[in-house]
């Protein structure tokens, strides 16, 4: 899909959307205080337009901001004038062993609960809200109201695929 955004064009796989509906929807939170639209939201198709975006918004100046539950609060996960990535089409447990899981960000931890429970295995520790995504969880540095001393959900991420800021 090819898809004029400014003065510049966005090419990916997936679906942008630039209805007011789905822009308004990127720009709340679960504070519901702030509101920052995008100009667009972007639902993608694979990895590459995770670097495809990655790439436009360096290129043109513009915020991406990652979005899965949309539990973030004072805009933290809201991106005025750039592009929201719906992350939640990428949430699968792709395999489970024993001490790890490779899911993608958008994955919540009840998906990962369903996948790793079967096999007697749990994450060491649990967010008190299971539709939390993963990639969300750890974009906060693991850490929330309910979490224990010492404890920090992050640690355990053993290795990631990133894209660098220029895709």
């Amino acid at each position: 899909m090819i898809v004029p955004i400014g003065q510049a064009l966005l090419v990916v796989d997936g679906d942008v959307r630039r209805d007011l509906a789905s822009r308004a929807a990127a720009a709340d939170d679960f504070g519901h205080i702030v509101h920052h639209m995008p100009e667009a939201v972007v639902r993608p198709g694979s990895d590459g337009d995770l670097a495809s975006v990655l790439r436009w918004a360096a290129r043109n100046g513009r915020r991406v901001a990652p979005q899965g539950r949309r539990h973030s609060v004072f805009g933290r996960g809201q991106a005025a004038g750039g592009v929201a990535v719906d992350m939640r089409g990428r949430c699968a447990v792709h395999s489970v062993q024993r001490d790890w899981v490779v899911m993608d960000a958008g994955a919540t931890w009840r998906q990962v609960l369903a996948a790793t429970l079967p096999q007697g295995l749990a994450p060491a520790t649990l967010p008190d809200y299971l539709d939390l995504t993963v990639g969300g969880t750890v974009s906060v540095g693991g850490v929330g109201a309910t979490t224990s001393p010492g404890v920090c959900r992050a640690t355990p991420s053993a290795s990631w695929r990133l894209s660098p800021a220029e895709g």
